[in-house]
């Protein structure tokens, strides 16, 4: 079958219908050598592992293939120009805590403790003077003290103002009860753990605080006030702001300083008696005869 297929090949290319072999052999060799060279002669690409990487997996990091290090470099270049955005963004809101700080002392006085509720309220205001303006100046006028505007054209204003400052009335009233109830809780509980803190005895029995009843109240006062951390803390300073325990306390110290003189004293010239040396060792013969002695007798 290869002969015969050799004969018809023969024919085609002498009549012109076949390319030569050679020459299609030829051709795809210096293709193939010619692509050979080209990979040769392109570099590498180098990657150096990301500063954010631990010791151990930045000396891994050479072992990946090239196509695994690009990708985690541009992965972390991505992720520090996403979190680079992110600090940038929120110091850009630096400015509304500045002006909540210039203005906190005041805004705490009208229960506002977080800046998130002061700007929901100054929100809200925007909003129902876009709606309602003037209904919404009375409003905030009769808050603030002021006279409200001249009547309007719009009967239902004055209703409408009415329903604004009961709302705003109402809203003081429960936070002003809702203050009332954890103030309450609070004391009740200080009150149970200073009360533990003052039944606690030894193992006879004894009052481990002997002046608790006396300093109770300034006990109190530091633990409300935010002075001292916990009871025992605030135990040890109530006994030195309480007067007449302050002074007990500095007889106390100095009774026992005077006691510890004396008996120091009394120490130093007690009379000490001679110290006896201690027995010779007897020598072998020595020892002999103190046995012979005992037997005789």
């Amino acid at each position: 079958m290869s002969e015969i297929r050799e004969e018809i090949e023969r024919q085609f290319a002498a009549k012109g219908l076949l390319e030569p072999k050679a020459e299609i052999g030829v051709s795809e060799e210096k293709k193939s050598s010619t692509n050979t060279s080209e990979d040769i002669a392109k570099p590498t690409e180098v990657f150096e592992a990301p500063q954010s990487f631990e010791e151990k997996f930045a000396k891994d990091f050479k072992n990946l293939s090239p196509e695994w290090q690009r990708f985690l470099c541009v992965h972390e270049e991505q992720f520090n120009q996403a979190m680079n955005n992110c600090v940038a963004k929120l110091n850009s809101y630096a400015w509304i805590e500045q002006i909540f700080a210039a203005n906190k002392e005041r805004l705490h006085t009208q229960g506002i403790q977080k800046m998130q509720q002061w700007l929901e309220g100054l929100a809200t205001i925007d909003a129902l003077l876009q709606e309602k303006p003037l209904e919404t100046l009375n409003a905030i006028a009769v808050c603030y003290g002021i006279k409200p505007l001249k009547n309007t054209d719009k009967p239902e204003s004055e209703a409408i103002t009415r329903e604004v400052v009961g709302r705003l009335c109402n809203l003081e009233r429960n936070y002003r009860s809702m203050q009332e109830h954890l103030q309450q809780e609070k004391y009740q509980r200080l009150t149970e753990l200073v009360g533990l803190f003052g039944n606690q005895t030894d193992q006879n029995g004894h009052l481990l605080h002997p002046y608790f009843e006396e300093v109770k109240q300034q006990i109190f006062n530091l633990l409300l006030s935010g002075t001292a951390g916990d009871v025992a803390q605030a135990y040890e300073q109530a006994l030195w702001m309480h007067p007449t325990v302050r002074q007990k306390l500095i007889e106390q110290q100095i009774s026992t300083a005077a006691a510890e003189a004396q008996k120091a004293k009394q120490a130093s010239f007690a009379p000490k008696g001679k110290s006896e040396a201690p027995a010779r060792e007897l020598t072998l013969r020595e020892e002999i005869e103190k046995n012979m002695a005992a037997f005789r007798d």
